[in-house]
């Protein structure tokens, strides 16, 4: 298997244990695999030297996108790699706030709500 597919392998598995359960599902997420750290710098404006993933958000449309810096992520043990696909994942819940000047008080109580549903919903699905 190269090290392109077995990113691709470790991260449909880490999605499909995660999205659903943390209430995801409704969302339009799409996955890229970067396998140049340049590429990555580039699209996500991150070091790829200390950055595996990167989500880039737009809450107001529920879409993001997912950026996986495969050389890095080959580098991870399966716990790391969840605990930075899982990290991204609390991004698209936290983005809305990123971007809020106005009515902060009611971006806040709606990302808090959220993130009490999903919680609910991933103890509810056995995670």
């Amino acid at each position: 298997m190269t090290k392109k597919n077995a990113c691709r392998k470790r991260i449909r598995y880490l999605a499909e244990r995660w999205i659903r359960p943390m209430g995801l599902g409704w969302w339009t997420i799409n996955t890229y695999y970067c396998r140049r750290r340049k590429e990555y710098a580039k699209i996500t404006g991150n070091d790829p030297a200390i950055s595996a993933a990167t989500c880039l958000t737009d809450w107001r449309y529920r879409t993001a996108e997912l950026y996986f810096n495969c050389k890095l992520m080959a580098k991870l043990t399966d716990a790391e790699a969840e605990k930075a696909f899982v990290h991204e994942l609390t991004h698209i819940f936290l983005d809305e706030l990123m971007h809020c000047q106005d009515d902060k008080d009611d971006h806040l109580e709606r990302v808090a709500t959220t993130l009490a549903d999903a919680l609910v919903w991933a103890r509810k699905a056995g995670r």
